[in-house]
């Protein structure tokens, strides 16, 4: 329906949901009346204004879900057709011979655009043609007018020749020319082209931008992957880290070049046994405090892995009992019985799990929890 006052008067009656409603008793005034034997065309009536309609079928069926909490979704209709309103007309007569828009097949009623700026025209680029009764009816009675005439030929002392011909075939070489007069319409090289949606809405198509050199391409793709495996990965626990870190730590010492110092040439006439039982008490010295570094900072990182995972597991429990609050909510709101079941039964899935935890964790389970 187009933009004006009707159609706000339109929607603000579906908000409030006073369809259906006497006027009288606060309802909206809104009536549709079909006025041919196909329910095709219709004239609409919006406080106290008439409007001719035309049912149209749309390219693709649309699922209708439904709510009742705003978190489960149900399915409760396929949607394949649209009541288009055409504009204010006089009467039903006026109304039932409206002409009909561009868009809509005078003959099978079909509508060329989706509910959505991509589905323009989408009957003609993506979409096969779908064959209609009338179609098949019109087919059917043009083979038996052609039946007919060849009999009265052939009684007439004439003859009669035909060919088969794949009608598949010519369909789909058709379809392809049309796909290639799509594409091949010569544009500039830098364009904007602005196109109206189904609603009227128009919408700016921006130039493509010309490709990028692979190895370029391969370089960003790679460095874009990286990232996201970065990002997704989980943060280490301290002790991890810590052990990360020295690591890294000793393989950058290991790395570095041994440089030697020049020793005095004294050095070199002192006795053998000597240099190696120097060798040896350092040696000893320098395990002893290894030793000593090791044990403080193992037992610093024993703790604080420990920490974490107390910090870790008291967070799940908060989340849960957080989680449990709200169920309880929801099972006291819920009226309907099916819904009403289900939010009972994931409460006490939600308890026995709190329940689980805490015993594990060694604190004490409330007697709330284990109630339904």
């Amino acid at each position: 329906m187009e933009p004006g006052p009707d159609c706000d008067y339109l929607r603000e009656a579906i908000t409030n949901k006073t369809l259906g409603e006497k006027p009288e008793n606060g309802g909206a005034y809104v009536n549709i009346k079909f006025l041919d034997k196909d329910l095709r065309r219709a004239i609409v009536t919006v406080n106290k204004t008439n409007y001719a309609a035309v049912m149209v079928d749309l390219p693709c069926i649309i699922e209708g879900m439904k709510s009742w909490d705003k978190r489960g979704w149900w399915k409760v209709a396929d949607i394949c057709q649209m009541l288009l309103v055409l504009g204010p007309t006089e009467g039903e007569t006026t109304a039932k011979y409206a002409p009909l828009p561009r868009e809509v097949d005078k003959n099978t009623f079909a509508y060329a655009h989706g509910l959505t700026p991509p589905m323009h025209w989408v009957r003609k680029r993506r979409f096969r043609q779908r064959a209609s009764y009338k179609s098949v009816e019109h087919v059917d009675d043009e083979v038996e007018r052609l039946i007919k005439a060849d009999e009265l030929v052939e009684k007439s002392g004439g003859t009669v020749k035909y060919d088969i011909v794949d009608t598949d075939a010519m369909d789909q070489q058709a379809q392809g020319d049309q796909d290639m007069e799509y594409y091949d319409e010569e544009e500039p090289a830098d364009y904007r082209t602005t196109t109206e949606d189904a609603f009227g809405q128009a919408y700016t198509t921006e130039p493509m931008q010309e490709e990028e050199d692979d190895e370029d391409l391969e370089g960003m793709l790679g460095a874009a992957l990286f990232d996201e495996d970065m990002a997704d990965a989980p943060p280490l626990p301290p002790a991890d880290a810590a052990a990360e870190m020295s690591a890294v730590q000793t393989a950058m010492a290991e790395a570095e070049p041994e440089t030697e110092a020049p020793t005095p040439a004294a050095s070199a006439e002192t006795p053998a046994p000597a240099q190696e039982a120097s060798s040896d008490e350092d040696d000893d010295s320098e395990e002893s405090d290894e030793d000593d570094d090791e044990g403080p900072d193992t037992i610093d990182e024993e703790m604080v892995a420990e920490q974490a995972v107390q910090a870790q597991v008291r967070e799940e429990i908060e989340d849960l009992e957080k989680e449990v609050a709200n169920a309880r909510v929801n099972v006291e709101r819920s009226m309907n019985p099916m819904l009403r079941q289900r939010n009972i039964n994931k409460l006490q899935s939600l308890e026995s799990e709190l329940a689980m935890k805490r015993r594990n964790f060694g604190m004490e389970v409330d007697d709330e929890d284990n109630e339904e």
